[in-house]
């Protein structure tokens, strides 16, 4: 854990007088010389200065203990991507309607993607309509009869 602690603050381009500095401001005060020790491996730090060091340098607790090989968090600025930009578009311009539209939205995109209904908390997931992929056949569907109004 020592290495990976000294290596990090290094990388930071910070001393031990400034993460112990940076550990105070969030509360957990230890002398520059205890980080000393925990960086040549003589202590092991209680949970609440590991905590403290963990949100100090921005990284993880498992990275340091060695459980894991990545040593950066997530920015906190920046949150997550779990889904295409596509999908996070759609959800950010879902959300800024008012609920009743965002319900409508929500059903019209079930219908696009050729899901039927939303399940309740304790049903089964949701199962594509019959002959649907995708929602191509209710897209087709709906392209034919547009075709047919205006030949008319």
């Amino acid at each position: 854990m020592g290495k990976r602690l000294r290596i990090l603050r290094e990388d930071q381009g910070i001393n031990q007088t400034e993460l112990a500095q940076r550990m105070a401001d969030m509360g957990a005060g230890i002398d520059p010389s205890y980080l000393s020790q925990i960086e040549a491996d003589a202590k092991m730090p209680r949970l609440p200065v590991l905590a403290a060091i963990v949100r100090a340098l921005n990284t993880t607790s498992d990275y340091l203990l060695l459980l894991s090989d990545q040593p950066a968090t997530a920015a906190p600025d920046e949150p997550p991507n779990y889904f295409s930009e596509e999908a996070d578009e759609a959800a950010r311009l879902i959300d800024a309607m008012q609920p009743a539209r965002r319900a409508e939205a929500l059903a019209l995109l079930r219908v696009i993607a050729g899901f039927a209904g939303a399940p309740a908390d304790d049903a089964a997931p949701i199962t594509p309509v019959p002959g649907a992929v995708g929602g191509n056949l209710i897209l087709g569907a709906l392209a034919q009869k547009r075709s047919d109004t205006q030949g008319a």
